[in-house]
């Protein structure tokens, strides 16, 4: 007997070791408690029928976590999800059995009369409270899927899975999108003829956290080359993060980046870096000055947690640099204005870029010059020119907006042309999924570039790549429905409630991609004309709402609206980029843009199609249809 005991005591601390480490390390606390009750039930029973019966038992046990660490990624979601494929189905096929054989096994060799009623209760018991500690964990992981993380870092609208992104699936991996080799995903730059794109990297994770800047170089735009990371936390002001930032190219042909970092504070400071060798064309190192951080948090008003993402420098009429860091000054929303001679020293200004009461804090603000009916972007380290137009774009409400305005070079200050009160009014860059946009001056082609981030909302190698233009021509305008002002104010619920298969005057029309066979998976890209007093509105929609009849998604109805002289132009553009799971659209030769993240079943299998359609009452002619397979580009796949 002691043999016996001795041999189901080391069984017992086996077993309890497997369910502590493998499957519920966030609930060590629960599972100690559990382990002794467990223990005790365990024992009894060896007491009482020797070794056998308690060594099945905890084989049961065992078999219930195990599949949720090899085969569910350390969660237990995969149970409840839709994905297949041999390690998953045998992943649950063998947590099923476990489950059944728990229950059935004792009730079995009860009725057989090979143990009592008492060991069987004991049996069921310590199994229930096992189930119990499965489903808190599950729980756990389902709440996880919002990371609602602290006001020193970023707040996603949209759900982030916890679990390895499905950037790393073949089967949703953009094609021609930029992406990292994996996980989670700022200050882009040009320099000597190479691209460089600088984003915030978790190498460890697919959220928030551990974030490095990542480096990638491209001669293109298109194909991408993988760096080793060109910032790392690992001084005093910047040991808790490095966030965003953005790159400036000074006299002399000086590159330097500056962004926030989390000192041991946990105060956010803005530091800079400076290239190692700048004769190395792809400027893999990074050096850090021993004066960081440059600025800190300090003055009347301000919040040392709110206070990051510098924009690229400008030269102002004195010659001085300026750059503009958000921040939440007298709890309104400022793009803080400071100077410097040589990028090293810097001082605040007595007021603010600008300031709005409407919100209390912009992350990832930009500020650059355009030219009004040009094309050309503006250098901002040149002399701008006269009759030019300033943009101040900030990011807020889990989207990107925007006022157009003057620089006021006297005052040193950015006024907008209109101030609107509600800030649901405010222009926006993107109607979709796309925020913390970075703009960079590209001296190759004359032109300003915006690059935008757009996150997985999937919690988990066909080739759908496409660039679709088509242009509908409207043979009557007469048909126009009235306009709504309130509509402004959300457009989502105007798009979920007038959606493709609501019968209008002029719309909807547009486009169906990513469609199945039977339709079951679809998403549509359309527009609806509108009437107004004096001009007419256009909306452009996608619709994510059956784009997929996988569960646990973030399938909205994207929507935005703009103004269109359709008495002069009777032809409405619309571009669609397909590329895997990112469909990414272009309304009236980009007056309003939707971005959005869709992962249809149909993907994987290859089997999708595309339609044109017009449920509308008035006649709408396609004037114009071009379609092109995309190939499919080397984005970081490379290693340099």
């Amino acid at each position: 007997m002691p043999s016996s005991l001795f041999s189901c005591n080391w069984f017992e601390s086996f077993t309890n070791l497997m369910l502590l480490v493998f499957a519920f390390i966030p609930f060590c606390w629960m599972m100690m408690m559990m382990s002794l009750i467990i223990d005790v039930c365990l024992d009894s029973a060896c007491a009482l029928y020797n070794n056998w019966w308690p060594m099945l038992a905890a084989l049961m046990y065992v078999l219930v976590p195990m599949p949720c660490l090899f085969f569910g990624g350390g969660s237990t979601q995969f149970l409840t999800s839709r994905d297949g494929g041999g390690w998953f189905n045998a992943a649950k096929f063998l947590t099923g059995a476990s489950a059944m054989g728990s229950i059935a096994i004792p009730a079995i060799l009860r009725h057989a009369g090979l143990i009592e009623t008492g060991a069987m209760f004991i049996e069921f018991t310590s199994f229930f409270i096992l189930v119990c500690t499965v489903m808190c964990f599950h729980r756990a992981t389902l709440d996880e899927d919002w990371n609602g993380v602290e006001a020193t870092q970023r707040v996603f609208l949209y759900p982030q899975s916890p679990k390895v992104s499905s950037i790393v699936s073949k089967g949703y991996r953009t094609g021609y999108h930029f992406q990292p080799p994996k996980n989670w995903i700022n200050g882009p730059m040009y320099y000597n003829g190479i691209y460089h794109e600088f984003y915030q990297y978790n190498p460890n994770g697919s959220v928030w956290g551990n974030i490095v800047w990542g480096h990638s170089v491209s001669t293109d735009l298109i194909n991408w080359i993988r760096l080793e990371p060109a910032i790392e936390g690992n001084t005093p002001s910047d040991i808790n993060g490095c966030w965003t930032g953005s790159a400036t190219i000074l006299t002399g042909d000086q590159p330097v980046i500056i962004y926030t970092g989390a000192d041991t504070e946990k105060r956010q400071v803005q530091n800079i870096v400076l290239p190692k060798n700048r004769s190395d064309p792809y400027l893999r190192e990074w050096t850090k000055p021993k004066n960081n951080p440059l600025i800190e948090p300090v003055g009347p008003g301000l919040n040392s947690n709110q206070f990051r993402d510098p924009t690229t420098g400008w030269i102002g009429p004195d010659g001085l640099w300026r750059i503009a860091v958000g921040a939440e000054l007298n709890g309104y929303s400022a793009a803080l204005l400071y100077k410097s001679k040589d990028f090293m020293q810097w001082t605040r200004v007595d007021h603010p870029l600008y300031s709005s009461n409407a919100s209390n804090m912009w992350e990832c603000p930009d500020f650059f010059a355009v030219l009004p009916g040009k094309n050309n972007g503006l250098d901002l380290s040149a002399a701008i020119p006269n009759g030019a137009k300033h943009v101040l774009k900030m990011s807020l409400d889990s989207c990107d907006k925007y006022m157009i305005g003057v620089y006021d070079l006297k005052h040193d200050m950015f006024v907008p042309d209109t101030v609107l009160d509600d800030r649901r009014l405010w222009l926006r860059i993107d109607y979709g999924n796309y925020y913390a946009s970075k703009s960079f001056f590209d001296s190759k082609k004359g032109r300003r570039i915006i690059w935008g981030w757009t996150n997985e909302t999937d919690s988990n190698p066909q080739d759908n790549l496409a660039d679709v233009e088509i242009d509908f021509e409207l043979t009557s305008i007469d048909a126009a429905d009235p306009f709504d002002p309130s509509w402004l104010l959300d457009t989502e619920k105007h798009c979920r409630e007038a959606d493709a298969s609501v019968h209008g005057g002029l719309g909807p029309f547009g486009l169906v991609v990513l469609a199945s066979d039977n339709m079951d998976e679809h998403t549509t890209v359309h527009f609806r004309v509108y009437k107004s007093e004096q001009k007419y509105m256009v909306l452009l929609c996608s619709d994510l709402r059956r784009s997929s009849l996988r569960p646990g998604l973030y399938t909205p109805a994207y929507g935005g609206f703009f103004e269109y002289d359709l008495e002069k132009e009777k032809k409405i553009s619309l571009r669609t980029l397909i590329d895997r799971s990112a469909v990414e659209s272009f309304g009236g030769g980009g007056r309003a843009c939707i971005m959005a993240r869709v992962y249809p079943a149909a993907v994987v299998d290859g089997a999708t199609h595309m339609y044109a359609f017009n449920n509308g009452s008035s006649t709408v002619k396609v004037s114009q249809l071009k379609a092109w397979s995309m190939t499919r580009a080397q984005v970081n796949v490379r290693k340099g």
